[in-house]
């Protein structure tokens, strides 16, 4: 299973699990490389256990990868088995394979998971795919569904029908089951039944995540598929009975954070935004400034505002609506809402922008701009590391057009669909989007990677490799929705990060960085301004800055800026400025 993105998982087992891998510390000739949260792993781990065969339990960090594992599986994937063999152990991967491969390597052991007729066994195997092919993509599909305007609210049609395309591969699974025994094949527990029982342990995410939850019928509810579903809860809880099971299960707590990602699929929503700027800004004929800032303004608003507060369209219009100002690269909220609306259509459908049904739409843009300003702070700083990158490659003497600078430049387009242009400088990017590129192209430039100008240009190697890291993560998670991932392979991004992985691990640099606040400054020639020096709020302070955030739905959402002023502080302002304008008057007396 890939590693997963979110750095913040859990690192080892909890619970029984934690106690089941503590007893499994000891060497061992057969070998496994597992992540605790990893179904796939839990399905060889299950066969493990099951079967009662010696093995030592290897947890693996996804982000610090120990080198045995990757000079078994260069992929650096988990599971990973390494068996014994003279005179070097050999790895094999992929669930399923490995499952085969204990069940006929360990025939002694029982019990035995596969049958000895051939026709239950190819029956089996049948079975075994059904549920690789069928019934875990659709277990994902359900739970990474969002509702047809990204709101999140997971009420419309297309959730139910993710829904019960779930449960219809469950029922075909069920049909198949012994009609009196608990488990698929009988009495004894098998692999069909070892392949589905990780995700089996798993259906609660739908009722902790979903509207509606999982939704297979109660107890005599089932109505002509009653039969069926009674089948799946003796098998359903059979399973969750075994003694596997429950030892080979982390608490639960362990496992929400990263299915909460999966449900809310917050990175999708990101993504999607970020190509629906740089689809409509290339209609427009916009320049490349304007798109940066506008996503740069779009991952400001999305940090602010949760994704059910605002569909992810309108966030998106209004962050290229706010930055064409910015970049002075005008247009009305019409012209970009006639845009996306073209993109989709066919050349005859097209509408221009005076067309009234554009009018909703492109007064809820100007309404969005307000939040949009204030979510970014009204910092109206923009960093473009794209004339940096150029800047960068004739001082290291790279030919214009050679293949490392023009994939850098490209690769600097991607890196706005990551965090990192509103986490680092435009050196930082411009220094990383090089050095990837002369990685991935195995035309490495040892001026860029050797440090040596990092003071220089204000950056450092800790800064470098966390946009790096970044960047690897989106090629490898989303490599079809970047403009460079689909022109490698993807084992060809795992080979680039392996050194960087055992760089970070030599030198102890952290995944992420620390937030590193301003220095403080002097103020208007009074002095440093200390930290622990109440100051009085500004007359025009955004009512937003002192905390009162205006919410959805709230009057005046669409109303121009408001502010507060603070009425003791404009008396004293008041005050001196009356010091300068005071009218003194003398009176003299004048002989005649």
């Amino acid at each position: 299973m890939p590693a997963q993105s979110d750095s913040s998982l859990y690192h080892e087992a909890s619970g029984p699990a934690k106690a089941l891998v503590d007893r499994h510390r000891a060497e061992q000739p057969l070998k496994l490389y597992a992540g605790w949260f990893c179904p796939f792993v839990q399905r060889v781990w299950l066969a493990l256990e099951e079967k009662k065969i010696p093995y030592e339990y290897i947890e693996v960090n996804p982000y610090n990868k120990p080198e045995s594992l990757l000079t078994l599986n260069p992929r650096g994937l988990v599971p990973t088995l390494s068996t014994p063999a003279d005179p070097h152990p050999r790895p094999l991967y992929e669930s399923t394979v490995i499952l085969e491969y204990l069940e006929e390597a360990y025939p002694d052991h029982q019990p035995r998971l596969l049958p000895e007729d051939a026709y239950e066994r190819a029956r089996s195997r049948i079975w075994i795919d059904y549920v690789t092919s069928r019934i875990i993509p659709s277990f994902h599909r359900f739970l990474q569904y969002q509702s047809a305007d990204g709101s999140g609210q997971n009420v419309d049609a297309g959730l139910d029908q993710a829904r019960q395309e779930f449960l219809s591969h469950l029922k075909a699974w069920a049909k198949e089951m012994h009609t009196e025994e608990p488990f698929f094949l009988g009495e004894e527990i098998s692999l069909p039944d070892l392949v589905l029982a990780p995700w089996a342990g798993r259906l609660w995410v739908f009722d902790e995540f979903k509207s509606g939850g999982l939704g297979i019928p109660r107890e005599g509810e089932g109505g002509s598929d009653e039969v069926i579903w009674s089948r799946w809860r003796t098998w359903l809880a059979a399973i969750k009975r075994r003694q596997s099971m429950k030892e080979t299960t982390s608490d639960l707590a362990h496992y929400l954070p990263m299915y909460k990602t999966y449900a809310d699929n917050t990175a999708q929503m990101r993504l999607q935004g970020v190509a629906w700027i740089d689809s409509v800004r290339r209609a427009l004929n916009l320049p490349i400034r304007t798109f940066d800032t506008a996503v740069g303004y779009y991952h400001r608003f999305r940090l602010v505002h949760p994704d059910n507060e605002y569909n992810w369209t309108d966030a998106a219009a209004a962050a290229l609506f706010t930055a064409c100002k910015i970049e002075d690269t005008l247009k009305k909220s019409r012209d970009i809402v006639c845009a996306a609306y073209n993109l989709k259509v066919a050349p005859s459908e097209h509408l221009s922008a005076d067309d009234p049904m554009f009018e909703s739409n492109a007064r809820g843009i100007i309404g969005l701009e307000r939040l949009m300003l204030e979510a970014s702070g009204f910092d109206f700083r923009t960093r473009h590391p794209h004339k940096t990158l150029m800047k960068l490659g004739r001082h290291y003497g790279l030919p214009q057009n050679s293949e490392v600078s023009n994939l850098a430049y490209r690769i600097s387009s991607d890196l706005y669909r990551t965090f990192a242009p509103i986490k680092q400088n435009s050196s930082t990017m411009a220094f990383s989007c090089l050095e990837l590129a002369g990685r991935l192209l195995d035309q490495r430039v040892e001026q860029v990677e050797s440090g040596l100008d990092y003071a220089q240009w204000s950056t450092s190697r800790a800064e470098i490799m966390e946009t790096l890291f970044d960047l690897l993560e989106l090629y490898t998670h989303h490599r079809a929705l970047t403009a460079v991932g689909s022109e490698f392979p993807a084992d060809r991004f795992l080979t680039v990060r392996i050194p960087l992985n055992q760089e970070a691990s030599k030198y102890n640099i952290p995944r992420y960085q620390p937030w590193v606040g301003q220095p403080p400054r002097p103020s208007n020639g009074t002095g440093a301004n200390y930290q622990d020096t109440p100051r009085p709020a500004h007359p025009l302070t955004p009512i937003a800055a002192n905390g009162d955030r205006q919410r959805t739905g709230e009057r005046g959402r669409d109303a121009a800026v408001r502010f507060m002023l603070d009425p003791a502080c404009a008396d004293e302002e008041r005050r001196q400025v009356a010091e300068y304008f005071k009218v003194e008057v003398e009176e003299y007396e004048v002989d005649d």
